[in-house]
């Protein structure tokens, strides 16, 4: 869990639990191209599966992204 109050105008790296949670949404932020669908991949969140889809907007130096998170059933 990330506490709004806690993170405001952090980088997401030094605000996520563990360190492999920053490399994969760095991995996935890189990846997330604006005018495109954006990227997904699988992620385990305390043993819970959910399929985490990165998404970008904007160009130039002028970026937005979004990052969406969805329990994996079954």
């Amino acid at each position: 869990c990330i506490r709004l109050d806690n993170a405001l105008g952090q980088e997401f790296a030094s605000v996520a639990r563990d360190q492999s949670m920053g490399v994969f949404t760095h991995d996935l932020f890189d990846r997330a191209m604006p005018g495109t669908e954006g990227v997904s991949e699988d992620y385990d969140f305390s043993g819970v599966s959910y399929r985490v889809r990165a998404s970008c907007v904007g160009s130039g130096g002028s970026k937005c992204y979004v990052l969406a998170a969805a329990r994996v059933e079954g």
